[in-house]
């Protein structure tokens, strides 16, 4: 009985998940479609991440620096971006993956790139400024990077870096990169994942009564009440396991910030 049910949700689910992507099934692998139909998910942090990008690059060539899990690539892929991927392992059902880390020199021209979206990746490195040096040449003048960042979070081992709202802007700015806009997170609350049990259930009644899939209007409208929220400032939100942010980069046409001279001009006061 118990299989059986099991089974029955697993077909609810799977149906949920292909009326939503619709023609877009053919472009996402079936182990990476989760990624967008929960709320407070991987759906949500895309969403953001694509409204970010749209202010500076509507269209074009698009790399996604980790692409475990498929989020960001598969996410930018089906909103009509020319996306490639780039990750420390060979991954199945990417197509334009290049394997490689980050800190070491990266196997494209100058230049190349409008967009790049490096998500949750910034924590893990131990040569952070060699990496985002890296990013730097492969962008085009006017293009955008795009980071996403937890904030103060130090308990998985592999965070060799612990960031807040401030360090991780001071790091941008030392590797010339002038912050936009940042988004915090969460911007209201963490949804918990069981909501998403009803969520489905009642998208799946819709469908089968209606045809109409009402998570192609929830989880849009949700992410983007997410992204004007999260642009103000709300100390609930440092609460939370999930607490970090988004931030929207350019590279900076001011003269290079003189971290050093700083520091002599601070520390040599009398």
């Amino acid at each position: 009985m118990k299989s059986k049910i099991l089974k029955q949700m697993y077909e609810v689910y799977e149906e949920i998940k292909n009326s939503f992507l619709g023609e877009g099934c053919n472009l996402v692998p079936e182990k990476y479609r989760s990624n967008f139909v929960n709320i407070g998910g991987a759906f949500e942090a895309n969403y953001i991440i694509w409204k970010l990008l749209q202010e500076g690059v509507k269209k074009g060539k698009v790399l996604v620096i980790g692409v475990f899990g498929g989020r960001d690539y598969f996410g930018l892929l089906l909103r009509g971006y020319d996306v490639y991927g780039f990750d420390l392992v060979d991954l199945p059902g990417f197509h334009k993956l290049n394997v490689g880390n980050v800190e070491d020199e990266l196997p494209y021209p100058d230049e190349e790139f409008d967009g790049v979206i490096m998500g949750e990746i910034l924590e893990h490195l131990k040569d952070d400024v060699k990496a985002l040096s890296n990013v730097k040449r492969i962008l085009k003048k006017d293009g955008v990077l795009i980071i996403t960042v937890p904030f103060c979070n130090d308990k998985p081992e592999y965070h060799i870096r612990v960031h807040t709202r401030k360090s991780c802007q001071r790091l941008l700015r030392v590797c010339g990169f002038e912050v936009l806009k940042i988004v915090e997170r969460p911007a209201i609350w963490r949804i918990p994942f069981w909501v998403n049990g009803f969520h489905h259930l009642i998208g799946w009644i819709s469908l089968k009564i209606s045809g109409l899939l009402p998570h192609k209007i929830l989880l849009p409208l949700w992410a983007n009440i997410e992204f004007k929220v999260g642009q103000i400032y709300s100390p609930i939100r440092h609460r939370s396991s999930v607490f970090g942010g988004y931030y929207l980069c350019k590279k900076s046409i001011d003269k290079e910030y003189n971290y050093v001279a700083m520091n002599i001009g601070e520390f040599s006061k009398k």
